[in-house]
């Protein structure tokens, strides 16, 4: 449909915790506005964090007055529960049309299975505060950036060891990529891996975000045990380094590549999806060029593809 697509839940979950320079991107109100045309009832009793409602009167959606539609990047709406924009029924495919209608630059998005499936997947995001305060959304409590939905995640070193993190996510791995110790797990840690093995919980590979550090001797062993890990048990694993844009972003990019068996730069495009602000550096992007030519025995990707990322 024209103007408007439909989303995962995935999306708007890693659109409500992306930051720009350690502050939740949220903040901008250009970035997104989240409509949410459930019954006043329903949207009491909880919704999604930051969410407005949008009340209904005589047939017709009363939405505000004071947003410049155009300028706002991500217009997203959520209702109970949505599962096609073919739905002519759904509150969120009809709003989602008005919101098109008043002059949206980017297309309206629509949360499939709605706040059901949403609330479902990511409980700790729901809430019942209705007014937010400039200072409330600065300091907007964020989790990591969700690569693989409900297994795989990249985050920021302070993220790594936040009770609330660990809890909410039920992380039981974590790969570390800086030089500090992890906060959570000990190299003696061990919990049933994917073959019923016991396998560590933490694997720790020291190396500096620099153009002459080297990652690619490091892909197969991290890639070995994140597989290990990745056994749909409802349990997650969390890459991290310093500002999670650079070395976590290129160990879940190797990973990507030998789990999909996709090329760099597909790879990359679903990542920047997950994640806004990716920024490997010279040296890694080189890395993972060669081990695309390692794990699918030839170069698709010219380093030319990669936009800004691109280094001849």
């Amino acid at each position: 449909m024209r103007g408007i697509e439909l989303i995962e839940p995935t999306e708007l979950y890693n659109l409500l915790n992306q930051l720009h320079q350690s502050v939740p991107c949220v903040v901008n109100e250009y970035y997104l506005v989240l409509f949410d045309p459930r019954k006043p009832d329903d949207f009491h009793e909880s919704h999604v964090v930051t969410s407005k409602h949008i009340k209904r009167k005589d047939d017709k959606y009363i939405v505000p007055t004071n947003i410049d539609y155009s300028a706002v990047k991500n217009l997203v709406v959520i209702d109970s529960r949505c599962s096609s924009l073919k739905d002519i029924q759904s509150p969120a495919v009809g709003l989602a049309e008005l919101l098109w209608k008043m002059g949206s630059k980017y297309p309206v998005k629509v949360v499939k299975g709605g706040y059901e499936e949403f609330s479902a997947l990511y409980p700790f995001l729901r809430t019942q505060k209705m007014l937010w305060t400039q200072g409330e959304i600065e300091a907007l409590f964020t989790y990591p950036i969700e690569v693989l939905p409900g297994f795989l995640y990249i985050g920021l070193r302070k993220q790594a060891g936040e009770p609330k993190i660990e809890k909410d996510l039920k992380i039981k791995a974590h790969v570390n990529l800086t030089s500090t110790e992890d906060p959570v797990f000990k190299l003696e840690d061990r919990i049933h891996g994917k073959n019923r093995d016991l396998i560590s919980q933490l694997l720790n590979v020291p190396v500096e975000d620099s153009i002459h550090a080297d990652l690619f001797s490091q892909f197969s062993t991290c890639c070995s045990f994140i597989q290990q890990h990745h056994k749909g048990d409802g349990k997650t694993l969390l890459v991290y380094s310093e500002l999670g844009i650079s070395r976590c972003v290129t160990v879940a990019l190797s990973y990507l590549i030998f789990h999909h068996k996709i090329p760099l730069k597909d790879a990359l495009r679903q990542i920047k999806k997950c994640h806004h602000s990716v920024c490997p550096n010279q040296s890694f992007i080189k890395d993972l060029l060669k081990w695309e030519l390692d794990v699918l025995g030839s170069q698709i990707t010219v380093p030319s593809e990669l936009g800004f990322l691109s280094y001849e």
